[in-house]
């Protein structure tokens, strides 16, 4: 297992099973000792839901996009020779591949249950455009890996206290003597201990850094989770204030609608009522 294959994973699945898959990978990779994959894959990142329709595009429709991405590189390069009629050309080429790789995305969304809004269509069209202008962008979009719409534009002292210094000390008010040499049995119980002591202190904080490294995990963990939900509800708001100038809209149209029945009612019954008065009068 490496990061690609969990990616490619990840991102093939619906929405609502990505964090669940996401985190049963993370603990495979812990249990298997694997510890920068495991924080690898909690840092991907789950899909919205126009990153998630285009995925399945990249995925269901890979020669086409595989197109859209190539009339990307002509575009640049027609731009680099700033061949007008190639340009023109193109950018209509351009526009059409986009509406029909958009219309595609949404059909196939659709497919597996999911609508996307007329401000998520907008969206993929935009992101698509966006993967034709940069080209590694463009290799994302084709993986099938993306996230979100975008739009173009030592220890002590010990040692010393083991060996010693050069065998001297000062004493007497500054008469040196010479401290006896430790026999080899006492100098290698000596450093059997210190070895002990040493590999001790090591074994704790090789403990208390893996601790460490799985709490701060845990934590990354739980950040891109959090980020993921305000991504979500981001997302949310921005269809919803959509819906509601839409609704505006509407509701803008129909009063005018129903002023303008309003009027025909009143002119229709002015006439009724003309009539019946010549009826009555004869």
């Amino acid at each position: 297992m490496d990061i690609d294959d969990v990616a490619d994973e990840l991102y093939a699945l619906d929405p609502a099973d990505f964090v669940a898959v996401r985190k049963e990978r993370v603990a495979q990779a812990r249990a298997d000792g694997e510890r920068e994959l495991a924080r690898e894959i909690g840092l991907l990142r789950k899909p919205t839901l126009v990153g998630w329709a285009l995925n399945v595009l990249a995925r269901e429709s890979a020669d086409d996009v595989g197109a859209l991405l190539e009339v990307g590189d002509a575009l640049r390069e027609a731009q680099h020779a700033l061949s007008a009629d190639q340009l023109r050309a193109l950018d209509k080429q351009r526009q059409q591949v986009v509406r029909g790789l958009t219309k595609r995305a949404v059909s196939l969304a659709a497919d597996r249950g999911q609508t996307l809004s007329e401000n998520a269509s907008r969206e993929v069209g935009q992101t698509l455009g966006a993967a034709m202008a940069d080209p590694e962008f463009g290799e994302q979009v084709r993986l099938g890996r993306v996230i979100t719409a975008v739009q173009h534009a030592g220890f002590g002292s010990g040692g010393e206290e083991v060996f010693g210094r050069a065998g001297l000390r000062v004493i007497d008010g500054g008469r040196t003597t010479r401290r006896p040499k430790p026999d080899a049995a006492e100098v290698r119980r000596a450093l059997r201990k210190a070895l002990s002591d040493a590999e001790a202190v090591l074994d704790a904080a090789t403990a208390g850094a893996e601790q460490a490294e799985e709490t701060l995990d845990d934590a990354t963990l739980r950040r891109v989770e959090s980020q993921e939900r305000i991504d979500e509800l981001r997302s949310e708001l921005s269809t919803a204030e959509a819906d509601l100038r839409t609704a505006k809209l509407a509701e803008e149209t129909a009063k005018k609608q129903r002023a303008q029945a309003d009027r025909e009612r009143i002119a229709a019954q002015s006439a009724v009522d003309a009539a019946r008065a010549r009826l009555d009068s004869q």
